[in-house]
């Protein structure tokens, strides 16, 4: 009661800018997407995690613990009573992928639960994954794993920044990069777009303006 009376609530604004409050220790976390869950792995945080979507359950290889866990199904038709039953005290969603999709899905579960917590994350855009680790090691008490974890991953990101910047764009390669189906590749708003030009590649489609777009 001390602790939580001394260090709460928590406040941060989540990727899709939603202001959100945090009451209390958070000891039971549902999450969406793969990408939350690895780095939520990273910041030693893994054993908060109480139910997976089912792209995390079906990889017994990278995730050979987790992908034991509940699963709620679909990251994007979930079961909505799979995740009450688990009586989480926050359930971790996409931030800005497949935006719509994740501002129902949000709707349907405050709508299920007036006081379940919803955090949007999508921790795999380079553009704003330092801000969510952060925001994930204040909200999980994990500051100083996160602050860790990021100088590891600048360290990484630094090493590969200095190599890039030395290539001209004349000598850098032109890149199709395929996603989860045939002919469908990633374009700008992509995580997939944003890691390619930064491991200093040009994407032969990466004029157009949607994140994702079937081609022929």
């Amino acid at each position: 009661i001390r602790h939580i009376h001394e260090n709460y609530p928590i406040n941060i604004i989540d990727s899709v800018g939603n202001e959100v409050t945090i009451w209390k220790p958070l000891e039971r976390i549902v999450v969406f997407n793969s990408e939350t869950i690895e780095t939520m792995r990273s910041l030693n945080a893994q054993d908060r995690i109480i139910g997976v979507g089912k792209y995390t359950a079906e990889d017994s290889v990278f995730f050979p613990e987790l992908s034991k866990l509940s699963s709620i199904g679909s990251v994007w038709s979930p079961d909505i009573e799979a995740v009450l039953q688990l009586h989480p005290d926050a359930v971790f969603i996409y931030g800005t992928f497949m935006k719509n999709n994740a501002d129902e899905i949000q709707q349907t579960l405050e709508s299920a639960d007036p006081n379940i917590v919803v955090v949007r994350l999508d921790c795999f855009k380079p553009e704003s994954y330092r801000d969510e680790v952060q925001n994930l090691g204040k909200i999980l008490e994990q500051e100083n794993e996160a602050e860790e974890y990021l100088d590891f991953y600048n360290g990484c990101m630094d090493k590969i920044e200095d190599v890039v910047g030395s290539i001209s764009e004349d000598e850098k390669p032109s890149v199709y990069l395929e996603s989860w189906t045939d002919y469908r590749t990633c374009t700008q708003g992509a995580g997939w777009h944003s890691k390619l030009v930064m491991a200093g590649g040009k994407n032969i489609f990466g004029d157009i303006a949607e994140s994702y777009k079937n081609i022929d």
